[in-house]
């Protein structure tokens, strides 16, 4: 018998152990057996690497073309320009459910055409300059459960309308000027586990209404620089008692000098305070959070009694304390600690 004689419920479990790379590389050309096979059965996962920036990939509208309909179900198409031409393909792609066209020079024709995918559960869509009229399309995927919209022009408006995105539980949303009436639309959304506001202009007022996400296991809120990281945040802040990843990096210059709540978090194991002026005196209550497998306190005013401090975080695996003020000692006793295996020391003082 031939290997071609052979039937298509055999060839479809040999080609399960190939990756979506060498099916499309090396299978499509063998047969219009193995073609229709892959197209009727296979679960695909592609990622079309982008032209030269600005330029139109000429292979793309052929490829999701032939894909219309069929079983392709993650499709990464950042740094291509996402023309007109190809928006009617990308909306027969019916069973997509994951898209990434970050940064994409996407045109409104093609914005338009992700509605009708309506198995997409994961949508990225950063980087594309897009404001808020452009993105009304959005408030109708109600099935997304991860969104990242990140650096766009998006405004209050804009979270205004992913506030009924019922099913949501990761957002991305840094980098657009949502501010304070943005951030109260936002609150609705009780149901989110991860959130990144990182640079949406909120204030100490809008981030005091941390309490609406009670579910929440990672947060960003850096760069926020007209927040003050109050006694009132703080006290909310401490109310996440679910929150594993905490960053606040870049809230200079105002500097967080006390951290008195941070041990209340205790299920933190990832903490990020980058560039805040922060001194010694918060180091002492970093050291009380003794889940803590990952800290970054960068370019920070940290000595040698920040070291001793962090000296005693028994799970600690990873610590980037550089463009502090550690002298040899403190980067000494910090490299006897047995559990870490990844430290960073660049020090002013060295």
């Amino acid at each position: 018998m031939s290997a071609f004689e052979l039937p298509d419920d055999i060839w479809l479990e040999i080609i399960s152990f190939l990756d979506s790379h060498d099916i499309i590389k090396n299978c499509f050309l063998i047969s219009k057996q193995f073609l229709g096979i892959i197209k009727s059965y296979s679960k695909l996962s592609i990622r079309v690497k982008a032209p030269l920036h600005g330029t139109i990939n000429i292979l793309l509208e052929t490829l999701l073309k032939s894909f219309s309909g069929r079983n392709l179900t993650k499709l990464d198409l950042r740094r291509n320009f996402i023309h007109a031409k190809l928006a009617e393909h990308l909306g027969n792609l019916h069973q997509l459910t994951d898209l990434n066209v970050d940064d994409s020079f996407i045109v409104e024709p093609a914005i338009d055409s992700i509605r009708y995918l309506t198995k997409l559960s994961t949508l990225s869509i950063n980087s594309n300059n897009l404001k808020t009229k452009e993105l009304k399309i959005i408030k109708e995927m109600k099935q997304l459960t991860v969104l990242s919209i990140a650096k766009n022009s998006m405004q209050s408006g804009g979270a205004k309308l992913l506030r009924n995105l019922s099913n949501l539980t990761i957002l991305n949303i840094s980098n657009n000027r949502i501010g304070n009436e943005g951030w109260k639309y936002l609150c609705s959304m009780k149901q989110l586990t991860k959130l990144n506001i990182s640079g949406t202009n909120i204030s100490s007022e809008g981030i005091s209404y941390l309490t609406n996400f009670p579910n929440l296991t990672e947060l960003n809120f850096s760069g926020n620089t007209s927040l003050r990281f109050s006694q009132k945040v703080q006290e909310q802040l401490s109310e996440l008692k679910y929150l594993t990843k905490l960053v606040i990096n870049y809230i200079h210059p105002i500097p967080i000098d006390d951290l008195q709540y941070i041990h209340k978090l205790e299920k933190l194991t990832s903490l990020s305070l980058k560039s805040n002026f922060m001194y010694d005196a918060s180091a002492i209550h970093i050291s009380k959070c003794e889940k803590l497998t990952y800290l970054d306190v960068a370019i920070n005013n940290l000595s040698d009694a920040a070291a001793e401090a962090f000296s005693h975080l028994p799970n600690l695996k990873y610590l980037n304390i550089s463009e502090n003020y550690l002298s040899k000692k403190g980067v000494e006793l910090l490299r006897n600690m047995p559990q870490l295996t990844s430290l960073i020391y660049e020090s002013e003082l060295l």
